[in-house]
């Protein structure tokens, strides 16, 4: 699994300043980006940081929820 933290930070500089948590959703590595909140979720897919859109999955919202990270 490659290393998804590492390519979000290289590629997201001003969120440089984030805690980043990986966590696995169906089967797939995500960066987590948290300051006072819920920053963004990224998944590497062709290699590249991609964005997932946290309002627009219910379920992925209530795993970051049950893991202690404000959405809103």
């Amino acid at each position: 699994m490659a290393d998804v933290i590492a390519h979000v930070r290289s590629a997201i500089p001003e969120l440089d300043h984030c805690t980043y948590y990986e966590l696995d959703y169906q089967g797939e590595a995500l960066a987590v980006a948290v300051d006072f909140g819920l920053r963004g979720v990224w998944a590497l897919r062709d290699g590249e940081p991609c964005r997932i859109d946290v309002q627009a999955d219910p379920a992925l919202t209530a795993l970051l929820i049950r893991n202690g990270i404000r959405v809103g």
